[in-house]
């Protein structure tokens, strides 16, 4: 079935709002209230605002809570409906995992929550508490796109579409109580929702739905939707013979389907643009591998609709640009759309074809076609003229795959400047791309005898490697006069709405590269283009943090009182971390070492509601920067980075009451379990803030329990350090380590006991050992302490012998 566009999903009609409503006070069908994991010691604590609402509907919550023993794991959810006259019919409560883990990926997860509960609820008005918090404002946008895709089911191919499984989901409205996010937030969430659902549409349609001719037509559609900025031009196959697109049209020629090179342009409504990009996506619409036939299981030739994933990716984001209307930047959208065949008209492995730069391609293999079609793709986009950027993304190898896994998707480009963007992007939309090499040692494996290139690199691995070099030969070739385009490469080994927000990510980082300027240069920047300023809160006080910062940095000696209490050199702040340096971590740690706390607070603490995303940041940078005279910042991979008392006060008070009875009773041990003493004594201070005890001597907790354990002669790296010293209060409960500032490792038993004893009637000797062990890491990263045991027969006498102390 073949048609003029393609029937897409429809984004559900149902509004998502800001409310102003209290959870006690608003009325609808279902009232969604998220939290944080807690440990399983600790219990789920309410707000003051949750404690009210629980109070008006009858302790409900704190009855489900304890009820389901819901602790906030990640995707934990509970339902539970109110009593006759509550403003609200039902409760949901839905679990948002570790609070500092909370990233673009965990935000996705709680909108698809928020949408499932819709449709299991069938619910018309749901609600939903956001807690007011930066990590959940900063990925808001994310959770709404992922709540609106998830009430907008693709129906398109069934026929019962009335029946209850395939029916959307009927609600109406969705309300987010106590979030400061700005409502433009939520506009440009059902932006990007409509451009990956459009996206998926395309992708999830099958070849005989989705031809090149509909695709075309879906584009045309595009165009007329948003006329004031789309403008479509498609090639038909005589205007590409003429262009010379060789390599594009030998794909396309075993198939009854003809091409269609679709071109796309998005200009913005008003001002010049300054900045053009070329997006171009591959588009076979069905790859049979031609007659390098795809064939026997892992083939995926059932699968090979989505072998246009990349076009659909450039198509969706078109639809995004369309509607949001972005000033100053020409975006091309480019396709070269056809279908790979079986036919006696199909190019032929050996063949050699000709491309629209004259350079000619022996073909070793037909299923390498979409490299054949990107190359006269790339040429295209290269000759529009002054192309600052050319992002090109496909479904290309499947030696992705093997390289990278399902989820990661491979980049290839030279620019430091266009990876750094990238890289950037992809990390705040929570993509998943990964610099490969542009390996010039396997250049040779692509090149042929008898023409200029081959379309399949030498045996033993690196396919996608050779891809990408042979797709480079096809850019930067066009305009010797004009600054080449920077180009980047995404390949992807399957097809889904990923490929969509990759490209996304690509884009916001090549069309808009980030200039650091200051904010005297960004009004300078808005003056001289005749463009429009923004002026926040947080852009002066950022402003005046960096004067501060250098005003520091010039007199060091005036200002030092601020920062340290020592009168000279530098005091090392050590971080411990596997990842990168997290800046807000590491201003915390100076703030326990601060000169006047008072000015750490009001450079550090000072927020506003309606800042950009790592503004914060910035401004902890220059404190940071203004820091370094008097601190040396480190970072180690070795070290205990937090520390989880588990247990009630009460326990703790038992086990130091335990503590001292032994004192009476071992004399021999008053000096270690004196030790002992003072270490439980202190986690009931710095814990339970028990207030007849000292802390040990500590300043503040994080100095208690940063000093727990400290092993090497180097205390911020101890591994296979020489000499085996081991520090920090812990040792003060082995008596072998309590009077000595650094104990050898080895003198510090293992305490794995062994108890020997006899069947009476066998006369089989037997041992029972066990002691404390641990685990591997547990979800919150920590390794998970426990006990183990085994029993294990001796057979020799002797042995026995002196384990019984006989």
């Amino acid at each position: 079935m073949s048609a003029t566009s393609l029937q897409t999903i429809s984004l559900t009609s149902a509004s998502v709002e800001k409310s102003g409503a209290t959870a006690s006070k608003w009325s609808g069908d279902l009232l969604v209230l998220p939290f944080w994991e807690v440990a399983n010691s600790s219990e789920i604590t309410l707000s003051t605002e949750l404690a009210a609402l629980d109070g008006a509907i009858g302790g409900a919550l704190t009855d489900l809570v304890t009820d389901q023993e819901f602790k906030g794991a990640a995707g934990s959810t509970a339902v539970v409906s109110l009593p006759r006259g509550s403003p609200a019919r039902r409760l949901a409560i839905v679990g948002l995992g570790k609070q500092d883990k909370y990233k673009v990926p965990g935000a996705r997860k709680f909108g698809e929550e928020l949408a499932a509960l819709a449709k299991a609820q069938k619910v018309k008005v749901m609600g939903a508490l956001l807690p007011a918090d930066p990590a959940m404002t900063a990925v808001l946008q994310q959770a709404v796109e992922a709540a609106l895709l998830g009430l907008s089911p693709d129906t398109r191919f069934k026929s019962a579409k009335d029946a209850d499984e395939n029916k959307p989901p009927p609600l109406q409205k969705l309300e987010l109580l106590g979030t400061p996010a700005d409502g433009a937030v939520l506009v440009k969430a059902r932006m990007v929702a409509s451009g990956v659902l459009l996206t998926k549409s395309m992708v999830a349609a099958p070849a005989n739905y989705l031809t090149p001719t509909s695709m075309a037509g879906t584009a045309a559609a595009l165009a007329d939707q948003f006329p004031k900025t789309l403008k479509l031009k498609v090639l038909e196959k005589s205007d590409c013979e003429a262009l010379g697109m060789g390599a594009y049209l030998a794909v396309s020629q075993g198939a009854v389907e003809p091409p269609k090179f679709i071109h796309l342009t998005y200009t913005p409504p008003q001002g010049k643009p300054t900045k053009k990009v070329a997006l171009v996506g591959k588009g076979l619409c069905f790859d049979s591998g031609g007659y390098n036939i795809k064939t026997g299981a892992g083939s995926l030739i059932e699968k090979m609709k989505f072998d246009m994933g990349g076009a659909g990716a450039v198509l969706g984001a078109a639809r995004v640009l369309a509607e949001a209307e972005p000033a100053g930047v020409e975006v091309h959208f480019i396709v070269a759309a056809c279908e790979n065949m079986v036919s006696a008209e199909a190019f032929r492995p050996g063949d050699i074809l000709t491309a629209s730069n004259k350079k000619t391609i022996e073909v070793l293999n037909t299923d390498a076609e979409g490299r054949l079609t990107l190359a006269d793709a790339l040429v295209y986009a290269d000759r529009l003229g002054n192309v600052d950027t050319i992002v090109d993304i496909a479904t290309l190898t499947g030696a992705c795959i093997v390289a990278l896994g399902p989820d990661y998707a491979a980049m290839y480009t030279d620019s430091d400047v266009l990876l750094e963007h990238l890289t950037s992007s992809a990390t705040s939309t929570g993509e998943l791309l990964w610099r490969m090499p542009l390996a010039p040692e396997y250049v040779e494996q692509i090149k042929s005898p008898i023409a200029d290139l081959a379309n399949l690199g030498g045996p033993g691995g690196g396919g996608s490697i050779t891809a990408a070099l042979f797709l480079k030969e096809f850019v930067g070739k066009e305009s010797p006069n004009a600054t080449p385009a920077q180009w980047v490469r995404a390949f992807s080994s399957h097809g889904s709405d990923r490929h969509f927000k990759q490209l996304r990510a690509s884009f916001d980082a090549a069309a808009v590269p980030v200039t650091h300027a200051g904010l005297i240069r960004y009004l300078h920047a808005c003056w001289a283009a005749e463009r429009g300023a923004v002026l926040r809160p947080d852009m002066v006080w950022h402003t005046l943090a960096n004067e501060v910062a250098s005003a520091v940095l010039a007199d060091p000696a005036r200002y030092r009182g601020l920062f340290t209490k020592a009168a000279t050199g530098k005091t090392d702040i050590v971080i411990v971390t596997r990842d990168d340096l997290d800046v807000g971590e590491l201003v915390a740690a100076m703030r326990t070492k601060i000169g006047d706390p008072a000015f750490a607070a009001l450079l550090c603490d000072t927020r506003f509601a309606s800042e950009a995303p790592g503004a914060h940041t910035a401004t902890l940078l220059a404190f940071a920067e203004a820091g370094t005279p008097y601190f040396n910042y480190m970072t180690t991979m070795c070290g205990i980075p937090s520390v989880d008392v588990v247990g009630s006060r009460d326990e703790w008070v038992a086990l130091l009451a335990a503590v001292r009875g032994l004192q009476r009773y071992v004399p021999s041990g008053g000096k270690w379990l004196g030790a002992a003493v003072r270490a439980v004594d202190a986690i009931l201070h710095w814990v339970f803030a028990e207030p007849d005890t000292d802390g040990g001597g500590y300043a503040d907790a994080a100095a208690f329990f940063a000093d727990t354990f400290h092993y090497g002669a180097n205390p911020r790296c101890g591994s296979g350090h020489e000499p085996r010293l081991v520090r920090g209060w812990a040792r003060g409960l082995y008596a072998a380590g309590w009077e000595d500032s650094e104990v050898d490792l080895d003198r510090f038993p293992s305490h794995v006991r062994q108890m020997p004893y006899k069947d009476r009637d066998t006369g089989r000797m037997y041992v029972q050992a066990g002691g404390l062990a641990y685990s591997e890491a547990t979800a919150d990263g920590a390794f998970e302490p426990g006990y183990g045991f085994v029993t294990y027969e001796v057979m020799d006498k002797d042995t026995f012998k002196r384990l019984a102390k006989e």
